[in-house]
């Protein structure tokens, strides 16, 4: 029965239709294209090359929600959530733990010296480390090789005007509606949620 609907969502000539009708269900209105790339972005995960989205708005002017709104798509197991990410996290994650995973980051800021290793994953799809380590037996000195494989999709949201252009050569960026019209749409979606017609 769950296969017979599966299909039957991915075969309907509205496909797109359903999906923003599923993120209407869940509350989050506007932002109709946003939300078709995010959402192929967060399944692209999938595929051999995946794509990555950095979600762009002023600070309170929804980026957070419409990730949020994403992962609510997304099985658990096939996404990882950081606020911040230090320098050398990725290097030391197993080797396999984020092939086709999709990696959401609250504030692309927050991954510092980090960047560059995210970059090298997105573009070779794979991170190789070598490193200095006792030999326990011997006691000598010796190189150790580690290795992270992708491909991963990269969900990142930032405040920031201006995105490192290193990472932004990589991604798609999605700039939030931040207009009037947009923000009454929200508050009447709010209010609706509060009537018993809403619930």
């Amino acid at each position: 029965e769950e296969k017979e609907e599966a299909m039957r969502f991915l075969t309907s000539p509205d496909l797109f239709g359903e999906i923003l009708k599923d993120f209407e269900t869940i509350g989050y209105v506007g932002e109709e294209t946003n939300k078709l790339v995010c959402y192929l972005a967060a399944v692209s995960r999938k595929l051999p090359e995946p794509l990555s989205v950095i979600i762009q708005s002023r600070s309170a002017a929804g980026k957070s929600s419409l990730q949020d709104a994403v992962l609510t798509f997304v099985p658990e197991e096939d996404f990882i959530k950081y606020t911040r990410i230090t320098d050398q996290a990725i290097y030391y994650k197993d080797e396999n733990s984020l092939v086709h995973k999709l990696l959401a980051i609250e504030e692309i800021v927050g991954v510092g010296g980090a960047a560059y290793s995210l970059r090298a994953l997105q573009s070779n799809g794979t991170l190789s480390l070598a490193y200095t380590a006792k030999d326990a037996a011997t006691g000598k000195m010796r190189t150790e090789e580690h290795r992270v494989n992708g491909p991963l999709a990269l969900n990142g949201t930032t405040s920031e005007p201006e995105i490192d252009p290193e990472l932004a050569d990589r991604c798609i960026i999605a700039a939030v509606d931040e207009s009037r019209e947009m923000t009454l749409r929200i508050h009447n979606r709010q209010r609706e949620s509060h009537t018993l017609e809403g619930y």
